[in-house]
């Protein structure tokens, strides 16, 4: 007895994605939004400047996290150091590493002992294809922590100098036996 095919039926409809989730708004916050820092601004609200600016970088809106430290200049912010150091760090993160070359390599050379600084400008280095730079820029940091000895031996081994990554590994490795497992 031949079987027979149970008919076609239409798939299920697809149902509506799940909202975007946005950064969650403190009470009394401004919102994510260009129009709260222009209302801010207005009022000469340093700290809801800095807060949104924060707020905008933690949720991934690294454009208006950029308007905001945009306005805090506009204001003079006394900590016009630190809002570059986050303007650099933003454009890292979002892509933006030729823009982010020029502020860090003032704050490395103002603040050499700053091992965030340094890291940072080495990340941005190797990212806009800077290789060579890069890794002497990272070479150059005190302390490097183990995930930066391992990207360190890796970009080693990237630019052509393999002899030196393997020292470098056997080196971490001797320090650190259980390294291997960490990494």
């Amino acid at each position: 007895m031949a079987r027979r095919k149970a008919p076609r039926t239409p798939c299920p409809p697809r149902r509506a994605a799940p909202p975007a989730k946005t950064a969650k708004k403190p009470q009394g916050a401004l919102a994510l939004e260009p129009a709260s820092i222009l209302q801010a601004e207005a009022r000469g609200d340093r700290a809801a400047l800095a807060d949104l600016a924060n707020r905008a970088h933690d949720a991934i809106l690294y454009d208006l996290a950029l308007s905001a430290l945009d306005a805090l200049e506009r204001l003079g912010h006394p900590e016009a150091e630190t809002i570059r150091k986050k303007r650099a760090q933003i454009l890292v993160q979002s892509g933006r590493c030729a823009a982010a070359l020029p502020i860090l390599k003032e704050l490395a050379a103002a603040h050499p002992e700053d091992a965030i600084i340094g890291a940072l400008l080495a990340e941005a280095l190797y990212k806009a294809n800077q290789r060579t730079e890069a890794v002497a820029q990272l070479a150059r940091l005190p302390q490097l922590s183990l995930p930066q000895q391992i990207q360190l031996c890796t970009w080693l081994e990237e630019i052509g100098q393999r002899a030196e990554a393997e020292a470098r590994l056997r080196a971490v490795l001797a320090e650190d036996p259980a390294a291997l497992g960490a990494a």
